[in-house]
């Protein structure tokens, strides 16, 4: 839940990083009252710049402006706890002056691991992201929903810690799965297991029939079977109750079309406490998201548009919302900048300079925060065709040339795609 204002007494807070991240803890920071004094990094070329709006210099030259200082370190763990390590280590701060200082431990984990819950459509509860896609993580990696919060819940913390367990022993029959994972990896991750991420995936069915995805058909029979046994507001209930939650826990809202779900209220009513990742097309307008926006709970208002162009966006969307997607795009904004459109790149579909250029245009009359690049997740790491990784490049350099920050999901490609992909 949206934790209580913090009351700094008056004392300047340095965020130290300003990159990816940094947008997400300065909007999560305000909520509670706590804003920038500077922004510090350790990339030179950053200094005398302004970021987010506020002065970036170098960390000496903002610890000695700034001597009674707190910070926040704004990039994600487990470069956080590094950062943060690094710090500690130099005698540039205490524990004491770090707002988001927590314990971590080295070990093998992943950021799914470490605090994600998804109440799953097919009624399951699962711990890894890939288990929507991947069959042989199921085995494993979730446990069904046996009609009892609590149960369930404990079937799932116990499998848990077993996963972690063979991940960092000797025994691999949990954990088969995480040995061949690029995200699964030794390093620093907190100690505080509690859940940093809750996904209530239980569809509801979709307006669109996007090419990839097949919303319409496995998401409509979802809703009853889930709700005969657990409200989201109940399974909320039960995790607020049992202290289960992290303080700054982001609740995840998709899966299907949230303006088409019928119990959208009241999934609205408990996610207007917490900060919020919310997944749309945006084929409708809600006031329930735009309220989402404007009172700063919303981090991120992700909207896949794959395309550029109407014809394109009626082959990857199945239907003839182009214009609309777009004039509501442009009502969100009016709202806030927590806007970020994603390109889903189709081989053969929407890898054209047509679609590139619209989708860049776009992007500019919305203003959008940020552009997100991905592909199809379901053709698992298969190297992308010339064609596609030229499209790609065009994105990329044309979102810089306009000034739109861009960022390309790096792990859902193949390293070598990857590898290219960052020299773009």
């Amino acid at each position: 839940m949206i934790v209580n204002q913090i009351d700094t007494k008056g004392r300047p807070v340095i965020f130290y990083g300003a990159g990816h991240e940094a947008f997400f803890e300065v909007a999560k920071y305000h909520k509670k009252g706590v804003a920038p004094a500077c922004f510090c990094d350790r990339d030179a070329a950053k200094w005398g710049t302004k970021f987010l709006g506020f002065d970036c210099i170098s960390l000496e030259q903002a610890v000695k402006q700034y001597p009674d200082f707190l910070m926040v370190v704004t990039p994600r763990y487990p470069l956080r706890f590094h950062i943060m390590e690094d710090l500690l280590e130099r005698g540039l701060v205490t524990k004491d002056q770090i707002l988001n200082y927590e314990p971590w431990t080295k070990r093998k984990s992943c950021h799914d691991l470490c605090g994600y819950i998804d109440f799953h459509y097919s009624k399951r509860l699962l711990m890894c992201c890939s288990c929507d896609s991947t069959e042989t993580i199921y085995k494993s990696h979730c446990v069904g929903f046996n009609g009892s919060i609590a149960d369930s819940l404990d079937a799932f913390f116990t499998r848990r810690e077993g996963v972690l367990s063979d991940l960092n022993g000797e025994a691999q029959e949990l954990a088969q799965y995480c040995s061949n994972c690029r995200w699964a990896v030794e390093d620093y991750w907190p100690v505080d297991q509690r859940f940093r991420r809750i996904a209530y995936s239980v569809g509801g069915g979709c307006q669109f029939n996007c090419v990839y995805c097949g919303s319409v058909a496995r998401h409509t029979m979802i809703s009853e079977t889930w709700e005969k046994s657990a409200t989201f507001p109940e399974v909320m209930e039960y995790l607020e109750q049992n202290n289960l939650i992290h303080p700054d826990a982001i609740i995840e809202i998709g899966t299907g079309e949230i303006c088409v779900n019928p119990r959208q209220n009241e999934i609205f009513d408990v996610a207007d406490n917490y900060f919020t990742f919310l997944f749309t097309n945006a084929g409708i307008y809600s006031e329930r998201i735009a309220a989402q926006i404007k009172n700063g709970n919303a981090l991120q208002l992700l909207v896949s548009v794959d395309a550029g162009t109407e014809e394109t966006f009626r082959k990857v969307k199945g239907t003839p919302a182009f214009k609309n997607v777009r004039e509501n795009l442009k009502k969100y904004r009016r709202f806030g900048n927590s806007i970020y459109i994603k390109y889903v790149f189709l081989p053969g579909i929407n890898d054209t300079d047509e679609d590139v250029d619209g989708f860049i245009a776009l992007a500019k009359e919305v203003d959008v925060r940020e552009i997100t690049i991905s592909r199809n997740f379901e053709d698992g790491f298969a190297a992308l065709p010339k064609q596609t990784l030229n499209m790609i490049q065009r994105m990329i350099v044309s979102a810089r040339e306009n000034r739109i920050p861009v960022t390309p999901f790096f792990s859902l490609f193949s390293k070598e795609d990857a590898l290219l992909i960052s020299t773009f």
